[in-house]
Order: C-alpha cells, then structure tokens, then sequence
C-alpha cells in the first residue's frame, strides 16, 4: 500500500527519514513491470538551517523549488556531472525538508537492474545513491512527480524496530569538501532543540562521504529479512540477492579456514609529502572492503558456480518441457493462490494511519500484490530446489580450494561436471569485473581521504579553516552554479594538491583484461589509424549512455586525431522498448552520413523514440525520409544490431554504456575515468 501523504508532511524530518527505513520504493518499468527495492539508508536534510541542503539560508530557486512543496514529492538532482540523486521532500509546504535515499535492497525486477547497471550484482547494484538511481532509472523525468500517483511510489513493506538513536561521535574529516562544507566543530550548530546528531546502534560511523549535516539510519546488520527472491536474466534464474546477503557473513566464515587475507590495516596505498596513507586512512566501510578483499572475491566464485548451477538444472528442465525458462517461471508463480478476502482486509484495517482515506477497493491490487510476494519467492525457491533434487546435484569441490587442477570436477549434475577450467573460462570476465569495481571503491575511499587530508593541510598552511579554503578554492570560482561545474573545480584542485604533496598511489590495481574488440564495421569518429579506439556498446533509450555521450564528445575534442570512437548498438530490449528501432533509425541515418547529429537527437529525446518521432527527426535533418524508411525497415539493419549485440555479451558486456579504450574496459564512467584509461593506453 502507498504511503498517505500525512506520512510525508510531518515537520520532524529526522523521524521521517528513519520511518522510510524498510519501506518499499517501486519504480515500474517502461512496459508496466515492477521494479523496487526495500530502503536500507537513508539521510536527513534540514532544510534553510542546514548547510548542507540546497535551501541553506533559504535559498530558493529553479532547481530546488520543488524541495519547498507539500512532503510527498520528488525532487532529483545531478551531482558531479555523473549521477543523480533521489531525495523524498519531506514537512508541509515551504519547509523545504529532503530525505535522501542513499541504498537499497533489490526485491523486484533485478533482472532489470541488472542490465541497466550491466549485470553488476550483489551489493554493487543498489548500494549507493548514484547506483539505484540507474538501477530504477531514475533521473530529472522524475523531479517533482507525486509519490502518491503511478510513476514512483513508496509503500509498506517492512516493519524496522532495532534502530535506536544515539549520539554520534565524530572522526576525523575526511569526506570530500562540498560547497557549504561546515567544519567539524560546527556539527549539529542550529538544529531545533539542541538535536544531536545519530547514528544507528551498530556502531557505524557515518561512512558515506556524506555532506555536514547527514543524518544516517541503518538496520542492524543482522536483521532478518524473510522470504527469497530470484532473478531472471537472459532467459536464466539466478540465486536471490537477498538470500546471498543473509549468508555472506557465514561465508566469510568459512572461507577464514581457507583465506589469510593478504592486506592488512598498516598497508601502505598511498604517500604525499611528509603523509602516509594506509589501509586506515580509509573510511570504516571502506577498510572493511579493503581487508575483506579476498573474501569478497571468493564469496563471488561460489556465487557464480551457484549461477551455473541453477542454470543447467532451468535449462534442463525448459527442454524436457519443450518450454522457455521464462515460461516455467511464470508458470510457478501462477500456482501461487490469492490471499483470502479476510487477510486483505486484515492488512486493510491494521494500516488504516497510512491509506489516507482510500478505499479498499482502490488500494486492493496493491495489498494483493503484496501479500503474494513471500509465497512467490517460496514458490520459486522450492521449484529451483527441487530441479536440483531431480537431476542429482552434488558439490564436489569448494571453488574457493587452494590448488585446484583444470580438470578437477567441482559440481556433477546427473551425469554432467563442471570442471574448474570450464569455471574460469566462463567467468573469467566476470569475476575480473567484481575485481575491478572493488578496486574502483577503495580507489574513490582513498582519493577522497587524500583530497580531505591535502585540503585541510594547506588550509593550516595558509592560516585558513578548512570551510573557508574550500569556499576560495571552489565555492567563490562558481559561475554557473551547477554540478559539471562544482565537479571540474574540485577535479582541478585536487590534482594541484596532489601535485604539490607529490602524492603517490601504491594500492594495487587488478591486472585487466585486454580483448580483441571488432569494430566491425560500426559508425566512428577520428582517424582509424589513431593510437587508441574507444569502443562503447550503446543503447539510445539509455540515460546513462545519454549521459556518458558529452563526456565522451569532451574528450575526444581534448586528444584530437590520437583518438578513435567506434559507436555500436546494445538494445537492452527488455527494459526499453524503443531502442532496438532506435538503433535501425540511427543506422539508417548512417547511410546518408547524419549518424552524429541523428544520435544527438536520440540521447536529447530519450522519452520520443517511437517511429513518428524517429522519421521527424529524419526531417528535422534534412534527410531523404523515403530512403531513410528503406534503410530502417531493411534486414540488413536488423542483422547488423543483431550482430553487435551478440559480440558486446561474448565481451563480457550485460548492460550499457559498455566501454573499452584499447581492448580494456573502462569501469569508471566519467571524464576524468577516460582520460586515465586514453593515457594508459597511450603509454604502452
């Protein structure tokens, strides 16, 4: 059920920010299927005294109107030119309260999100706020929409009762300087009635980077979260995310017999002039990864052999059927009763506080969709355990054994092994992948723990606090007052900190994965004798495509004829359902040499790529529309998209934008990312 909207208008943003905790945030898909996860993080805003918001001083403009609006709507924001945010406005009209939504836990359509984050799995897919707004597809469309209509909501889902609040105590600063930054000893100056700031009673510090005023709310780690999900992916079931966040930590158990962890807290990653940067200079999240490196690697080998296994036995099962596994699924969850009149209407009247006067009959497909959804995933699970029954699964070996030999058996399903060699060979790109977004997160922890360090070191230097260097240094140099523009200036100061302290990055790096990537015969830009070519597996209906393309634009204006970019098509046709003929379009434009400016339009007109609007913009460009129609309809067109669809998945690539410069792929999508990955290659 929907959450009313007397829910969101309480003036006490703190309780709020703490209630949304184990609700159910649903964002259905293009094509009406539901996409959702439970918020796990959550944080706080105060509004016009609050350094930290956008409404600070009561700033009111444009941009942030919507934060001053009755609580219960929208208000999304871009930050660092890369990532949108999804803040709830919270109070009543003209107390301009947020709450950010910082994490979630999946529960329906991973298999949607997974393509959308390209198949980053686990905790990588909606643990943090950049991450789940492009797992939900979530960006500025949604700014101001009602949270109590049918484009997103919020709704119960389950009831959080460990968190108890308690004072935080401050560590050193270390997050990375925001315009507005307010110092340490400022924390918690201004707020209503002396209000400490909290921390859950994990005992957690606030780890996120987060702004001066962040209030964070977590579960504790051990709650209990019944009931097991599954997703579909390319046609295969795959093991629960939740599942495998309940037993990780008797993973990690377990696999302590087996692992010495090779980093320790006194490793060095980084040194500056008279500074040495360890495995402690990192945030307490950021150490726990750091030193769980190897663990957390291993947990996704088991995973993965997991994945194989439960996708032979579907498989299997779908051919003896003479069905798609997507077609058993299904059948599975229809076996599934709907609940009784009497349980609808128990959990009608025992939620009575937050209906907001609907009816039963106008909320009732939402509580029946509710109280089906454990009985499903049971379902599922019981179906998956008993395929696992029928055609004899047995492990033979722990993936994560020292010493395994290539043809050593790890698993037999009736009368089939999987061999370690045929493990590795399957998941080798996979398993790089973990490895690298890992490194990406300890490389971002460490960077801004060296950004705070340098920053507040030459702010002693120059007599400064560190909230007056910072506003020098960024705050006073905007000019357009928007995020690209925040996120050069600290880019810009941070490398002239580095410069001067002679910074030095020593955390290892994993050894990539260079791949013979085809151009085929894909539209490019520059030279195709240039010293590096960047490949990048596209979706027009993407909004993480649409927001790398400009990134990738600056670029290559930056590095000129040393840099060729090959664009080629990877409809995610699931999850949007105009790409693929967004993609005939762009390459019927191709044939009369409008390729760059007919993607221009694509990228700038995400909401109106159906047929009408792609001939419009045939048009609009003078093209010839007669051939251009020639040229979408052909099977040439089709077989060509086919074909770099088929290449990107044999790459390793699950979602978009999918990235190579050089045979490599790049993992960190962003300006500066591109330009370190060009820079390599350029050396070799």
């Amino acid at each position: 059920m929907k959450l009313a909207r007397e829910f969101y208008t309480r003036e006490d943003a703190i309780a709020v920010s703490r209630d949304l905790l184990g609700k159910l945030l649903v964002v259905p898909s293009e094509d009406g299927r539901r996409v959702s996860g439970m918020i796990v993080e959550t944080e706080a805003y105060l509004g016009t005294i609050d350094k930290a918001a956008h409404s600070y001083g009561g700033r009111r403009t444009a941009r942030n109107e919507v934060t001053y609006a009755d609580g219960g709507h929208v208000y999304v924001f871009f930050i660092y030119g890369l990532y949108h945010q999804l803040n709830v406005v919270t109070g009543p009209g003209e107390l301009p309260h947020v709450t950010l939504i910082r994490a979630l836990e999946p529960v329906d359509g991973i298999e949607i999100m997974d393509q959308r984050r390209g198949s980053k799995r686990g905790r990588e897919l909606t643990s943090g706020p950049g991450k789940l707004c492009m797992a939900l597809d979530i960006d500025r469309r949604f700014n101001g929409e009602d949270l109590l209509a049918d484009k997103i909501w919020i709704e119960e889902y389950k009831s959080i009762r460990t968190i108890r609040p308690q004072p935080r105590s401050f560590r050193k600063f270390r997050s990375r300087p925001r315009v507005n930054k307010i110092r340490m000893s400022e924390r918690g100056k201004g707020l209503p009635d002396g209000q400490p700031f909290l921390r859950d009673i994990e005992e957690n510090a606030c780890t996120k980077s987060c702004h001066s005023s962040c209030l964070i709310f977590v579960p504790k780690a051990n709650a209990a979260w019944p009931g097991i999900q599954f997703r579909l992916f390319s046609g295969k079931i795959y093991p629960p995310f939740s599942l495998f966040m309940k037993i990780l930590p008797i993973i990690w158990l377990l696999l302590l017999s087996l692992y010495i962890s090779a980093q320790k807290p006194a490793d060095i990653l980084a040194t500056a002039t008279g500074i040495t940067f360890t495995a402690d200079s990192l945030s307490p999240d950021g150490r726990k990864v750091y030193l769980g490196r190897d663990k957390l690697l291993a947990e996704s080998r088991t995973r993965l052999l997991y994945d194989m296994v439960t996708a032979i036995v579907l498989d299997r099962e779908a051919k003896t059927r003479n069905q798609p596994p997507e077609a058993l699924i299904k059948a599975e969850i229809a076996k599934v009763p709907d609940p009784s009149p009497a349980a609808i209407k128990a959990l009608f009247d025992a939620n009575q506080s937050t209906i907001g006067g609907r009816s039963l009959n106008d909320v009732k497909s939402e509580i029946v969709a509710y109280l089906r959804r454990e009985p499903e995933e049971k379902a599922l699970a019981a179906f998956i355990d008993s395929l696992k029954e029928k055609y004899k699964v047995s492990y033979l070996k722990d993936v994560n054994a020292p010493g395994l030999k290539p043809l050593e058996s790890l698993v037999k399903i009736d009368t089939r092994t999987i061999s370690v060699q045929e493990f590795e060979e399957k998941n080798r790109l996979a398993l790089s992948e973990v490895d690298f977004e890992i490194y990406e997160e300890l490389h971002d922890d460490l960077q801004a723990s060296i950004f705070s360090t340098l920053a507040a070191a030459e702010a002693k230097a120059k007599g400064q606090d560190v909230g007056e260097f910072i506003g020098a240094e960024i705050t006073d140099k905007l000019r357009a007052y928007t995020d690209e523009e925040r996120a050069e200036l600290e880019l810009e100061l941070l490398k002239r900190l580095q410069t001067k302290y002679n910074v030095k990055y020593l955390l290892r790096s994993p050894t990539p994965i260079m791949q013979n990537i085809s151009v085929d015969d894909d539209p490019a830009v520059g030279p195709a004798a240039a010293p590096v070519t960047i490949v990048m597996f596209t979706d027009f209906q993407c909004p993480a495509c649409s927001r790398t393309h400009p990134m990738l634009r600056k670029v290559i204006a930056e590095y000129g004829s040393n840099l060729r970019l090959v664009i080629r098509d990877f409809p995610l046709q699931q999850i949007h359902e105009n790409a693929f003929e967004a993609a005939r379009a762009a390459n019927a434009a191709n044939a009369q040499g409008k390729f760059l400016e007919y993607i221009e339009l694509l990228y700038k007109n995400q909401d109106d790529l159906d047929k009408t609007h792609l001939i419009a913009f045939a048009e609009q460009l003078g093209l010839n529309v007669k051939q251009f129609e020639i040229d979408f309809n052909s099977e040439r067109s089709a077989a060509e998209i086919n074909k770099d669809i088929a290449d990107g998945k044999v790459y390793g690539a699950g979602g978009t934008p999918t990235i190579f410069v050089n045979g490599i792929r790049v993992y960190r999508i962003s300006t500066q990312g591109f330009r370190d990955a060009i820079d390599l290659a350029m050396k070799k």
